[in-house]
């Protein structure tokens, strides 16, 4: 074999391993970037503080769902939730403490809807909402009580 034939079969060799390795990259740079658009969706649904779902999320979720129970007859509940006296725990024991209320009333709230059913919304400063799919006034008020 004369050695430009030799030549162009390492260049060949050479520039395939180059691109297996821009595929794998471009692999890795995509789920890198799969991540992030996650991560990105997550913010701007979620309430930094809380978790919760936010207020632009409420608007989009509120829609559907009630398009959706009109057509299929389903119930519908809306609760609004304002924590009275806010202010006085953050005006007397500091932010944090009114942080942590926030926080605390978050995770009870979540702990007392159903999970991929239910949906609880941060909307304001100490204003929450809970839309309560499949349930009627009655069994909302209910599900408050007990």
């Amino acid at each position: 074999m004369d050695k430009t034939y030799i030549e162009m079969l390492d260049e060949i060799s050479r520039l395939n391993n180059e691109l297996a390795n821009a595929q794998r990259e471009l692999i890795k740079k995509n789920r890198e970037l799969e991540e992030l658009n996650r991560k990105l969706s997550e913010m701007a649904t979620r309430d930094a503080l809380t978790g919760l779902y936010n207020r632009r999320f409420f608007n989009d979720v509120f829609t559907k769902e009630v398009a959706k129970a009109k057509r299929y007859g389903i119930k519908l509940s809306l609760v609004s939730i304002d924590l009275n006296n806010f202010k006085v725990v953050n005006d007397t024991l500091g932010h944090a403490a009114g942080d942590k209320l926030l926080i605390d009333f978050a995770n009870l709230a979540l702990e007392n809807t159903r999970k991929d059913v239910d949906y609880v919304f941060r909307f304001g400063g100490d204003e929450f909402l809970m839309l309560l799919v499949g349930a009627n006034n009655e069994d909302a008020e209910g599900a408050l009580h007990e």
